[in-house]
């Protein structure tokens, strides 16, 4: 069984011009799924790591794996996660 939590990760920079909308597609993921683990990783951080698999930025990953390259929309991804989730629940 599956018992860690389903972690959201949205890599941004200072640079990126679409990495404050990153930002608020977060928040917006965060209220909208309490039980999903979100991270906002800004790799101008000074504690900051890029993940190996981030190449540019906005980049979300779920449990480490890129989900996608740039914004998506929110209702595409929430429905990724949902099945995720409704999987998970299943399991237990």
């Amino acid at each position: 069984m599956n018992h860690q939590p389903l972690v959201l990760e949205v890599v941004i920079a200072k640079h990126c011009q679409q990495c404050g909308a990153a930002v608020r597609v977060a928040e917006t993921l965060q209220d909208k799924f309490p039980a999903l683990d979100v991270h906002v990783v800004d790799l101008d951080g000074p504690e900051a790591v890029k993940p190996d698999a981030v190449f540019a930025v906005p980049a979300y990953l779920l449990n480490g794996r890129v989900v996608s390259l740039g914004n998506p929309e929110v209702k595409e991804i929430s429905e990724t996660i949902r099945a995720l989730l409704q999987a998970r629940a299943a399991i237990r």
